[in-house]
């Protein structure tokens, strides 16, 4: 792969890092005192630094952050410093006592700081110190090895684990006759007694999951890390336990259970661990526990899902008998020991955006560059390769494991390979041969959890394969194809959920949603698929998501219009899944058609125009969908209306033409209705108004026999009508009676078209008071039920309005973001519209001439969703205290 251009500035950099030892107690016995010293300490260092050619990049508490060009200059500046704090004169009488750290090496600089693991590693060589310590890495000691100040020379004190870092360092001690020669023994991590492994990789992220884990830790005797294979619950409490070595001076002992395959054997593997040997005729669990008994260790307990129950017998024995023990263990599920506190380790944090700064502040995203460096040393993350790096993460789920496997594959692909080769995810994310056998592989990972289950927990979590998007308790009893009730699926969820396989979050509603990871639902598709009950689950799936569109279809002309339309919201993706499995299932044509129909709405109100527009195309399109049945002439309905709003007249024409064929051949009064009444809008729409009032006047008189939706839709078309015939003031009284009816009935959607449109009548009569009335009202209602094609039609109308009141770079900014925002969803405003919008923005035109007139429409066109309707609130809001002159 190519090299790309850093994203920061890159340089090889001395770094040095100081700290005062004991400076809290100071502090604590003569403040006013360290105050004074600490200021002349400051002013020694800083004499230090700069004298010998450093900077001071800045000051932290009792400490230093300083870095230098040669690392001859730090070594001079450290020994400088060392020498003049040596005077206590020099720091009013209070003898501080300062450990130093030095490291080199190429380091990221943004601003006027530095970042990356070389600064990492200088701040834990100093951890690592005594007070007037000076301690180098190797690399420092080989670049200055010749070059020391007079009669300074190097001691070597061996090879140091350091906190956090995976690689142990050579340190080298700076000796000179000023300075103190001898000190104890480092503070490296073999302080504690432990076994923690090494790792060779760098810790990414999790900042906040590391804070929340030490608190528990500390309030608790037991916590457990759960979370799903590979989401880094290792990694994690390893993290923790180098954290706190210095909590536990009695050992650290980390205990994988892992391999272990008979349960019986896991006190054994833990006394092995610690050192401790069975003693005859006494239970090992017993000596295990005299051993711990007054020490203060902390025990980590890795993998226990698979012994559980073994694992959960010697921590409850353990921690009952050994008062200062804590215990941190990794499984799946929680132990169910008492007092335990559990913490689950979800996915890796997703980009806030797609610019770099959104990118790099991603724990996910870092987690792939650092492990893809691995692989290929020249990868950064730039524009190019960020949204598509980031897109692999989302689409793995930010799964640790899985980013670590697609991050390895840099090596023979670019990363836009990778991305389109996802869709086989189990077959690309496969690692080398020195994983553990359950972490090879993405696949090997989630069937480790799988094969763990019960029977009945394997056949739930197969068949809740079929929900795209989450499912709710009802949803999962009727897709569990088995005679039990929902308090017999709820407990099996429950395992489901303890066992880190599904998650369960609340809803605005209140009502349990529950969901899986797509990685582990395309694991659960695939035993879905070998098992022979594919079909029928997706049929009880079907089923239940159809008779939900179906009660929609109703609810969206009633007073719970909120309610459904945030249920078909939660259950889009479901909704689609529906619709897929009409065209691929035998006999579910006629099915496909009427879940198109039921749906029209739903599409229109979102503005997801084009996707409702693509799903009833495909479902008048299958085989067999040609027979003239009811269900066809409503899907066709539905398919001319949204061909409609996107302005398609002709094709809309079509639809409805067939449409009415059918129904009239069926004697369906309600649908006869409905379409003629439609088809007269769209003759209205082409201008053809002579067949528009045919059209209209042909089903007024059935409308009126059925009345309700039938006859206030009509009248709604004639009133349109009407305005084309250049007649508002016959269409006004029709849109008030409509309105009082909606308002009756608590129709809000309704209510704000019918806003709407005396608000279109208003502008055209000039009246510009009345129509902001009309239009805050409609656009709260908009606001309330997310119609995006309401909100749009009032800005839309907006850039009227603010021509009628001579605001006229607002109309052409209005103008400007109506059409671009329109152009998205594909809407087109009606020509009985334009008829009242555009002489309006013309006269705008005329009064600020060509240019100013094309500047305020390109400002306005460049407004994002969010700024346009901001800046409309606004202007709303403002012209309640300012009465245009034409109201």
């Amino acid at each position: 792969m190519s090299a790309v251009t850093p994203v920061t500035n890159a340089a090889v950099v001395t770094i040095l890092f100081t700290d005062i030892e004991g400076s809290t107690l100071l502090w604590e016995q003569d403040a006013e005192r360290m105050r004074l010293a600490l200021a002349r300490h400051d002013e020694v260092l800083r004499g230090a630094v700069e004298g010998n050619r450093g900077t001071v990049v800045k000051m932290m508490g009792d400490g230093t952050h300083a870095a230098f060009d040669d690392p001859s200059d730090a070594v001079c500046a450290v020994l400088q410093l060392q020498q003049a704090l040596a005077n206590s004169d020099s720091t009013a009488g209070v003898p501080l006592r300062v450990r130093c750290g030095l490291h080199v090496g190429v380091v990221e600089r943004r601003d006027s700081d530095f970042f990356g693991n070389v600064v990492n590693r200088a701040a834990r060589i100093m951890d690592v110190a005594h007070g007037g310590q000076v301690l180098l890495s190797q690399p420092i000691a080989a670049l200055v090895g010749d070059r020391l100040p007079p009669l300074a020379s190097l001691c070597d004190l061996g090879k140091v684990r350091l906190r956090n870092l995976a690689t142990p360092e050579q340190v080298y001690q700076l000796v000179h006759p000023s300075l103190r020669p001898q000190f104890p023994a480092l503070r490296a991590l073999e302080e504690t007694p432990n076994n923690l492994p090494q790792h060779h990789t760098h810790f990414i992220g999790r900042e906040n999951d590391i804070a929340e884990c030490l608190r528990l830790l500390d309030q608790s005797r037991l916590l457990t890390l759960t979370g799903i294979g590979g989401a880094g619950k290792t990694r994690l409490a390893l993290q923790l336990a180098q954290q706190s070595l210095s909590d536990y001076p009695d050992g650290v002992w980390f205990v994988d259970l892992a391999p272990v395959q008979d349960a019986q054997r896991v006190t054994l593997i833990t006394a092995n661990v610690v050192g401790v040997r069975e003693v005859p005729v006494t239970p090992l669990i017993g000596t295990l526990t005299q051993h711990l008994r007054t020490q203060q260790t902390l025990m980590i307990l890795d993998n226990c899902e698979h012994v559980i129950n073994s694992a959960t017998d010697l921590t409850d024995a353990l921690l009952n008998g050994c008062s200062h023990l804590k215990v941190l263990a990794t499984s799946r599920e929680s132990l169910g020991v008492a007092g335990e506190r559990t913490f689950g380790v979800r996915s890796l944090g997703m980009p806030a955006g797609t610019d770099i700064a959104a990118l790099q502040a991603s724990d996910a995203v870092r987690l792939f560059i650092d492990r893809a460096r691995m692989a290929d040393p020249a990868l950064n993350l730039d524009a190019v390769n960020g949204p598509v790096i980031a897109d692999i993460c989302r689409r793995v789920d930010g799964i640790p494991l899985a980013i670590e496997l697609a991050a390895a594959r840099v090596k023979m692909l670019k990363v836009e390979e990778i991305r389109t080769r996802l869709n086989d995810r189990f077959r690309l994310l496969t690692g080398g041969s020195r994983a553990l056998p359950r972490h090879q592989t993405l696949l090997a990972t989630i069937q480790w959890s799988h094969d763990h289950l019960t029977a009945q927990e394997q056949n739930l979590f197969r068949r809740l394969s079929v929900f795209a998007g989450g499912w709710t308790l009802a949803a999962a009893t009727v897709v569990n194809a088995e005679d039990v009730d929902e308090l017999q699926v709820l407990d099996t969820l429950t395992h489901l959920m303890d066992k880190s396989l599904i998650s369960v979050d609340r809803m605005a509603s209140g009502d349990s949603r529950y969901t899986m990871l797509e990685t582990v639902r395309q694991y659960s598709l695939d035993r879905l698929g070998e098992s022979d009950e594919g079909d029928q689950i997706r049929a009880a799936h079907l089923t239940f998501f159809f008779s939900m569109a179906e009660s929609a279809a109703k609810e969206l002309r009633g007073p719970n219009q909120g309610i459904w339309l945030s249920r078909l919201d939660t259950e889009h993706e479901n909704m689609l899944a529906a619709h897929d499995w009409c065209g691929r299932a035998a006999g579910r044509v006629q099915q496909g058609l009427e879940l198109a129909a039921n749906l029209v709405n739903y599409w229109r109100y979102r503005g997801l125009l084009k996707l409702g527009e693509r799903m009833t195309a495909e479902a008048l399109a299958r085989e067999g969908a040609s027979t003239p049945t009811l269900a066809r002439s409503r899907a066709l309905a539905a398919n001319s209306v949204l061909k409609f709003v996107m302005g398609r007249y002709a094709e809309s024409r079509l639809c409805d033409q067939e449409s009415l064929s059918i129904a009239r051949a069926l004697g369906d009064k309600a649908q006869i209705v409905l379409v003629l009444a439609h088809l007269g809008m769209v003759c209205n729409a082409q201008g053809d108004l002579v067949q528009a009032r045919e059209h209209l006047n042909g089903c007024l008189g059935i409308a009126e026999e059925l009345g309700g939706p039938w006859l206030r839709r009509v009248r709604h078309d004639m009133a349109e009508l009407l305005r084309s015939e250049g007649d508002p003031d016959a269409a006004e009284p029709l849109y008030e009676e409509l309105l009082e009816r909606d308002r009756e009935q608590g129709h809000r959607l309704g209510m704000a078209e019918d806003l709407g449109n005396l608000a279109m009548v208003a502008v055209h009569r000039g009246a510009s008071e009345r129509a902001r009335v009309m239009l805050r009202e409609a656009l709260a209602i908009g606001d309330q039920f997310d119609n995006k094609i309401l909100t749009l039609g009032v800005l839309d109308l907006c850039g009227g309005l603010a021509a009628l009141t001579h605001e006229w770079v607002c109309a052409a900014r209005f103008h400007g973001a109506a059409r671009r925002l329109m152009e998205q969803i594909h809407n087109r405003r009606e020509p009985v519209d334009d008829a009242v919008i555009l002489p309006r923005i013309a006269e705008a035109r005329d009064a600020l001439g060509e240019t100013d007139f094309a500047a305020a429409l390109s400002g306005g066109r460049a407004l994002s969703h969010e700024q346009a309707f901001a800046e409309m609130r606004a202007w709303l809001k403002i012209a309640e205290n300012t009465v245009g002159s034409g109201s």
